[in-house]
C-alpha cells in the first residue's frame, strides 16, 4: 500500500513537472543556503584553530605603533627609544611566568639577489629564540643560534618558496646569496606551514602572521648594525632609528595567565618607555576567541535567514497541495467510495508533500556542496561541509514538507464523499 501511494504521488508530480519544480525552489534554496553558510562558518572555525597553532596559544605579541612627528619628538625628549631587544630580555628576566621571549626586525627595503634572480621576499632579523617561540620548523640545515648573533655572522635561513625559486633541485645549504650586496651563506630552510597567509579568519582578525615561506631570516645583530634603513620623505633621521625591532614575542607558561601577563607586560613597557604609547600588546588567543564567537553569531544569523527560505518553500508546498486537493476532489470521492479511510487519504497527501520536500532537499544538498566548493575555489576562503550540517538541513526540509503538507492533507481527508463525487 505504501509503495503504491508513493508511486502514485511521483507519477502525479511528473505529470506537472514545471509546477512541481517551482514548488521545490524554496526548499532547494533553503537547503543549499544552510549547507553553504555552515560550510563557510566551519571553515572559519578550522582556520581559527590553525591560526592558534600558528601564533602559539600561550604567546603574546608586542608591536610598535607609528608615531606622528610631534609625538615622536616628545618620545625622544622623554628618552624613549621604542621597542628593542632589551625589552624582550628584561621581560623574560623579571617575570617568572615568562618561559621565553624573542625579537624580530623586518628590513622592508632590503633587496635579495642570487645570480640573476631577484625573488620577492622579506628579510627579517631574528634572535636565537625566535624559531622556538613562533614554532618554526626546519626542512634542511639549522637555525640561527646565539653564536651567529654574537659574532655578527652573515648567515641566513630561507623559506621554502625562496628555496624553490632560487635553487629548485640544487643544494641550498652553503649557497651564497646577496642581501643589499652583502653576502650571506644559507644555513637552513624553513619547513612549509599548513596555515595560509591572508586566510579568511586572518583578514577578519586584523592580526597578520609572518609568511615564513617567502621570508629570509638573518641574525638580528647583523640586521641592526650592518643595514642602514633609508630615510623616507617627511621622516626625520630619529624616526628611522626609533623602534629597533618590529615584533616581540613573549611566551608564557599557560593560557590561564595570559590576561594577567598582558597587564603586567603593558605596565613594564610603559615604564621603560617613559609612559609613551608607542607599542601595542596583542594576545592572539583572545583575538582568535573573539573571532570564533563572531563566526558562531554569523552562522546563527545566516542559518536563520536561510531557514526563512525553507519556510517560504513550505508555504509554497501548502499552496500547491491545496490546489492539488481541489483539482483531485472527484478522485478523493472515488477513493472514499471504494473503501479508502480518512487516515489513508491523509497519509497519501502528506506523503506527496513529503516527496516534494525530499527531492527538493536532495537537489538543495547538491547545490549547497557546489556553492561551498565554488566559494572556496573563487575566494580562497576555507570551507568545510560536515555530515551534521547536511543532515540538519535535509531533516528540516523533510519536516517542512510534513508540517506544511498536513493541512491540505487534512482538508482532503475530511471532504464529504457525496459532495466530492458531485464535484465538477
Amino acid at each position: 500500500m505504501l509503495t503504491e501511494i508513493l508511486i502514485d504521488g511521483v507519477l502525479n508530480f511528473w505529470r506537472n513537472k514545471l509546477r512541481t519544480f517551482l514548488t521545490m525552489l524554496g526548499i532547494i534554496f533553503g537547503v543549499a543556503a544552510v549547507i553553504a553558510m555552515l560550510a563557510i562558518g566551519n571553515g572559519a572555525k578550522i582556520e581559527t584553530v590553525r591560526q592558534i597553532e600558528l601564533f602559539g596559544a600561550t604567546n603574546i605579541i608586542v608591536r610598535p605603533v607609528t608615531l606622528s612627528n610631534e609625538k615622536l619628538e616628545q618620545a625622544i625628549r622623554k628618552l624613549s627609544e621604542g621597542l628593542s631587544v632589551a625589552d624582550a630580555e628584561y621581560i623574560k628576566a623579571v617575570l617568572p611566568f615568562v618561559v621565553n621571549s624573542a625579537a624580530s626586525s623586518e628590513l622592508k627595503e632590503a633587496k635579495v639577489k642570487y645570480e640573476s634572480i631577484e625573488p620577492k621576499s622579506t628579510v627579517v632579523g631574528i634572535d636565537a629564540n625566535y624559531a622556538r617561540v613562533v614554532n618554526l620548523k626546519l626542512a634542511e640545515g639549522r637555525f640561527i643560534d646565539g653564536c651567529d648573533i654574537q659574532n655578527f655572522e652573515r648567515v641566513c635561513v630561507i623559506g621554502p618558496k625562496i628555496r624553490k625559486e632560487l635553487f629548485y633541485n640544487e643544494p641550498a645549504i652553503g649557497a651564497i646569496i646577496k642581501i643589499d650586496n652583502q653576502q650571506f651563506s644559507v644555513v637552513g630552510v624553513i619547513e612549509e606551514k599548513t596555515a595560509e597567509k591572508g586566510s579568511a579568519s586572518e583578514k577578519k582578525m586584523q592580526i597578520k602572521s609572518r609568511d615564513a615561506e617567502t621570508d629570509i631570516y638573518i641574525p638580528i645583530s647583523v640586521a641592526e648594525k650592518k643595514f642602514v634603513r633609508p630615510v623616507k620623505a617627511g621622516e626625520t633621521h630619529s624616526k628611522t632609528l626609533y623602534n629597533s625591532v618590529s615584533e616581540l614575542y613573549i611566551e608564557v607558561r599557560s593560557t590561564e595567565c595570559l590576561a594577567f601577563a598582558k597587564k603586567i607586560i603593558t605596565s613594564i613597557l610603559k615604564r621603560r618607555h617613559s609612559d609613551v604609547d608607542d607599542f601595542e600588546v596583542i594576545v592572539p588567543l583572545e583575538v582568535l576567541e573573539q573571532s570564533k564567537r563572531a563566526v558562531e553569531i554569523f552562522n546563527l544569523v545566516m542559518v536563520l535567514i536561510a531557514g526563512l527560505s525553507l519556510i517560504v518553500g513550505g508555504i509554497g508546498i501548502m499552496n500547491i497541495m491545496l490546489a492539488t486537493v481541489t483539482e483531485r476532489t472527484r478522485e478523493i470521492g472515488l477513493r472514499r467510495a471504494i473503501g479508502a479511510t480518512e487516515k489513508l487519504i491523509l497519509f497519501q497527501f502528506v506523503a506527496e508533500a513529503t516527496i516534494i520536500s525530499v527531492i527538493g532537499g536532495l537537489i538543495g544538498i547538491m547545490c549547497g556542496l557546489f556553492i561551498s566548493y565554488g566559494v572556496s575555489a573563487y575566494t580562497g576562503w576555507s570551507t568545510y561541509t560536515t555530515g551534521g550540517s547536511v543532515l540538519l538541513s535535509f531533516s528540516f526540509s523533510v519536516f517542512t514538507g510534513i508540517f506544511f503538507g498536513y493541512y491540505p492533507a487534512y482538508v482532503a481527508s475530511t471532504k464529504n464523499i457525496i459532495d466530492a463525487l458531485r464535484y465538477e
